[in-house]
């Protein structure tokens, strides 16, 4: 009968052993995203919808709650096994996945498989709610083991995972908190509604009114292009020619040199002309000679827009010197915010640089691309996160982690 008990007893511990480590620990990580994904395929129908405040609260609370008591007084080999290195790799790894298929993957809507398995909504699929799950597990328990033998020694690893932690909570449960509008701004008109991400309009508890529209572009650039097809006529590695340049520009046979540059300008009689009237486009005067046959052809360049169409030079029968479109190189809107008819202020609003308006991040996004620098309307988005000082907060406590982490280095050499 012990002959036949302790080959049992070996290979439960031997199967303990196995369960508590990489192999193991992968093992269930990747049981529950293909469990999520095949979940996902069933109900793709139902998209998961993200509680709300105050229920994530909550639900954020009793998580808390549960991983204290559970690992402060039970013990079990469960817990064990998710408060050690193997569990907390592979959980990791898991929704490190799934993030970096979030940024490769456009998340909007699309037919597909993609869209099937769950992949064009990462952020509220099953399998990233159960990835996450599993990290918020592991990362709990490892943390309730250090608080119950806690040393001085151990405040870096406990900031550090106690402020990932917190990030992963507030970013994953409190995402549903956060609402996104667009605001489509037209000069000198007062806007009160926005656009929702379902495409339907709400009221905003302020207005805002477009004074001006403002775009600093780079200098456009000249090639020389086919009568046939209108390509460049470039070789790989060769850069256009800009029109600010002093330098001379050759290409194959042709050797161009601008005669003068003209930044807003209007076609008048067969001529460009400084202009600041709307619609005013780039023009250069310019010489273009044959360095075989010394042939010289001088005339005006010109990119179009919505108001002139394009101007360029005919060399020969196959090719023409073309000027490029301007492109952007910041964009700004300067608006007027009102709270109420008698209570408002100004402001500037750029790309990469946002303003808080009444608790919104407001974000410069677009313009009247067809009519560039000339545009009337602006459009700006509003994005409201309730949870973000709480993300600040856990990236905080991982910073603060972090130096603590190297001042002890520091120390002890």
């Amino acid at each position: 009968m012990l002959l036949l008990i302790k080959p049992t007893l070996k290979r439960r511990k031997n199967y303990l052993k196995c369960s508590l480590d990489y192999k193991g620990s992968f093992l269930v990580a990747t049981i529950l995203l293909i469990g999520g994904f095949i979940l996902e395929t069933i109900l793709h129908e139902y998209r998961i919808t993200l509680p709300k405040w105050p229920i994530n609260l909550y639900i954020i609370l009793g998580l808390i709650i549960c991983l204290f008591v559970s690992g402060r007084f039970l013990k079990s080999k469960v817990i064990t096994w998710l408060s050690n290195v193997p569990a907390a790799v592979s959980a990791i790894s898991v929704v490190a996945i799934l993030v970096l298929m979030m940024g490769f993957i456009p998340q909007q809507r699309q037919e597909g498989f993609l869209q099937l398995f769950g992949l064009t909504h990462i952020k509220n699929s099953w399998p990233y709610l159960f990835s996450t799950f599993y990290l918020l597990m592991v990362l709990g328990f490892t943390i309730v083991k250090r608080l119950n033998s806690f040393k001085l020694k151990n405040i870096a690893f406990l900031l550090n995972h106690l402020g990932l932690w917190i990030l992963l909570a507030a970013a994953s449960l409190g995402s549903a908190d956060m609402k996104t509008y667009n605001l489509y701004l037209m000069l000198d008109r007062a806007i009160y509604h926005a656009e929702d991400a379902n495409g339907v309009m709400q009221q905003m508890p302020f207005a805002v009114k477009l004074l001006d529209f403002d775009i600093d572009e780079y200098p456009p650039s000249l090639g020389i292009v086919s009568n046939d097809n209108f390509k460049l006529n470039i070789k790989k590695g060769d850069k256009l020619f800009e029109v600010n340049s002093k330098e001379t520009y050759i290409n194959g046979d042709w050797q161009i040199n601008i005669i003068q540059y003209i930044a807003e300008a209007r076609f008048k009689n067969n001529i460009y002309e400084t202009s600041t009237t709307m619609g005013a486009t780039p023009a250069a005067e310019i010489k273009a000679t044959n360095t075989v046959t010394g042939v010289e052809i001088k005339g005006w360049v010109s990119s179009s827009n919505f108001l002139y169409p394009v101007k360029t030079l005919l060399l020969d029968e196959k090719y023409s010197v073309a000027m490029t479109i301007p492109q952007p190189k910041k964009f700004s809107s300067k608006i007027r915010i009102f709270k109420k008819v008698s209570d408002y202020y100004d402001a500037e609003i750029a790309v990469n640089e946002p303003i808080n308006v009444y608790g919104f991040k407001m974000y410069q996004v677009g313009y009247d691309e067809e009519k560039g620098k000339w545009s009337k309307i602006s459009s700006v988005q509003l994005i409201r996160d309730p949870w973000l000082p709480v993300v600040y907060i856990g990236i905080f406590m991982i910073l603060l982690g972090s130096l603590y982490l190297l001042w002890m280095g520091k120390a002890k050499n």
